[in-house]
């Protein structure tokens, strides 16, 4: 009977610890499924029904076409439909938005955890994200002519250049944040400021390319600028270096867009020789994430087919983050490589709101409307830092 007493017991206590052990089981599981289907969960490419697109539109370059065909190609994927508008001050109705991204940099930035493929994708080419605005596009400036191999070593230089036939130097000043660009890309300093010395130096050169710009394209959108270059206008033109990757583009020769010969030294009080021409770089076209509902969208947008596609087959200036992307590339330019391996190391900032401020005094100097000097604030010019 006692033998029997203790195997009762036995059984009892398995039976309670067997129900203990099921619910912790049941309890993990719970814990691991919702940590996967968490929103914000780092694996989660996630995609709901109705993805609804905002773009905010710039006078340059036209990006919704490219949009409506990846759109497409997912929204058949995935069994699901979308819309493409405007945004005009209703930035809250959409999943994603689409622009520029000094535009996009303005809208609420909050920390966001994004899927593993998409920080791997960043990590891969060089660079952080922390917050919702993506970057999908690193462009630095780069000439490109189709009828001369002749290489320009700085700015003083291609000022000085002239063709009888051609205009020396086709570019567009229809934007003024892609001209803050421009300024930017030869000081690589975040902010403007006219009493720096390197800078007057800087617009006597502008200056002087201006009497031999094609002015007949000053104003005009990416589009116009490609038929300037084909239609052999200019001896160069200025593009975001990602167009060497069309498929339909054709060049005879390409370097970095010149800088100034000459830096100011405030420590000597001299002007000494630029050591070498920086890549400085800037974010172009990127992506706005208002939620994590259609995050899957953006996993799709990274997918090395689609980037491929992306600079192969639509000629809207985009350009790789990193040399990473073009690996699997036909054989590229070892120039247009190092290129794109140390442009990612010189990513530079702009105070846009500085530029537009100053816009107009930019562009009466290059013009020539107004002197440099008339606009110097300082009895220290040479020590102005």
């Amino acid at each position: 009977m006692i033998i029997k007493s203790k195997r009762e017991s036995i059984k009892k206590c398995l039976k309670h610890h067997s129900q203990s052990l099921i619910k912790l089981v049941k309890i993990q599981f719970c814990l691991i499924f919702l940590f996967f289907n968490n929103p914000l969960n780092a694996n989660d490419c996630k995609t709901n029904t109705n993805l609804k697109i905002g773009i905010i539109e710039n006078n340059l370059i036209e990006y919704q076409y490219y949009l409506y065909y990846e759109l497409g190609n997912y929204a058949i994927d995935k069994d699901l439909e979308f819309e493409i508008q405007t945004v005009e001050n209703n930035v809250n109705e959409f999943d994603i938005i689409f622009g520029e991204y000094y535009d996009l940099a303005k809208l609420s930035q909050i920390e966001i955890n994004y899927p593993s493929s998409i920080e791997e994708f960043y990590t891969k080419n060089g660079l952080q994200i922390s917050n919702n605005t993506l970057p999908l596009d690193l462009d630095t400036f780069l000439i490109f002519s189709n009828n001369s191999e002749n290489e320009i070593f700085s700015l003083e230089e291609l000022s000085d250049y002239y063709d009888p036939i051609r205009y020396t130097l086709g570019v567009s000043f229809k934007s003024t944040n892609e001209i803050a660009k421009l300024i930017n890309y030869n000081t690589g300093v975040y902010d403007f400021n006219f009493n720096k010395i390197e800078n007057e130096s800087l617009f006597r050169s502008l200056n002087k390319i201006y009497k031999n710009l094609n002015k007949n394209i000053l104003q005009s959108n990416f589009l116009e600028i490609y038929n300037s270059y084909e239609n052999d206008e200019n001896v160069f033109t200025v593009f975001s270096d990602g167009i060497i990757l069309n498929k339909n583009f054709e060049y005879l020769s390409f370097q970095l867009l010149p800088q100034s010969k000459y830096n100011w030294s405030s420590d000597k009080g001299i002007f000494v020789k630029r050591k070498e021409m920086k890549p400085y770089s800037f974010f172009g076209f990127s992506a706005y994430l208002n939620n994590t509902n259609q995050i899957g969208f953006l996993c799709h947008l990274i997918k090395e087919e689609v980037r491929k596609r992306l600079f192969k087959n639509f000629n809207i200036s985009i350009s790789p983050l990193s040399a990473n992307e073009v690996q699997n590339f036909d054989k590229l330019p070892e120039k247009y490589i190092n290129i794109l391996n140390s442009k990612n190391q010189n990513i530079s900032d702009v105070n846009y709101k500085n530029f537009v401020i100053k816009y107009n005094l930019f562009q009466d100097i290059i013009i020539g409307n107004q002197s440099y000097e008339s606009i110097i604030e300082t009895d220290n010019y040479l020590n102005e830092n």
